[in-house]
């Protein structure tokens, strides 16, 4: 509301985003236009405002903001969005001298389980997987699907030294494959 009485002070029009509450107590976005009315020697005698529920604009704008940054299947956060959350942790833990990591999860023979059970079946798993790890996680920690099978976890609760992201990654990358290697089913 400070820029609208500021915009009112210098007899400037104000066009700002609010959420406000309707009558009835409900929120809703409103787009917020008032133009000041001067008379003959520059004084303002009142204002004009319009005022325009855009609800329905930003609730689109936010879906469109959620299909960019997460995956559709299992809504986690994409490659793009977990990139930028984990520059992010980066810059935390090195401010914090915290220590994260970046776990690397498979789902083992997805492509199996897709040829003989059928895709609804393996998306099916996928999003049981990544409803099970959400719930291991807390509301900082993220994670994000890599490719089909594949979901990358970052975690904060250690402290220490910094790490870069393409190197944790790859780390990360690394060992999982490893772990496949040794025959599915194991840990590196």
């Amino acid at each position: 509301m400070g820029k609208v009485l500021e915009g009112l002070r210098l007899r400037c029009e104000v066009r700002v985003l609010l959420h406000n509450y309707r009558k009835d107590g409900g929120l809703f976005w409103n787009d917020l236009f008032i133009a000041p009315v001067l008379d003959g020697h520059g004084d303002m005698t009142h204002s004009v405002m319009i005022v325009h529920d855009v609800s329905a604009v930003i609730a689109q704008q936010d879906d469109l903001r959620k299909l960019a940054n997460h995956d559709a299947l299992t809504g986690l956060p994409n490659r793009i969005l977990f990139g930028e959350r984990l520059a992010r942790v980066i810059v935390d833990s090195t401010r914090e001298r915290r220590r994260f990591i970046v776990l690397f999860a498979d789902v083992d023979e997805l492509k199996y389980i897709n040829d003989t059970l059928g895709h609804t079946a393996g998306d099916e798993l996928l999003r049981n997987v990544a409803t099970r790890l959400q719930s291991c996680l807390r509301a900082d920690d993220r994670e994000r699907p890599r490719a089909a099978h594949h979901m990358q976890h970052r975690c904060q609760s250690f402290s220490g030294r910094r790490e870069e992201i393409g190197r944790s990654v790859e780390t990360a990358d690394q060992a999982m494959y490893r772990a496949k290697r040794v025959g599915r089913s194991s840990v590196h």
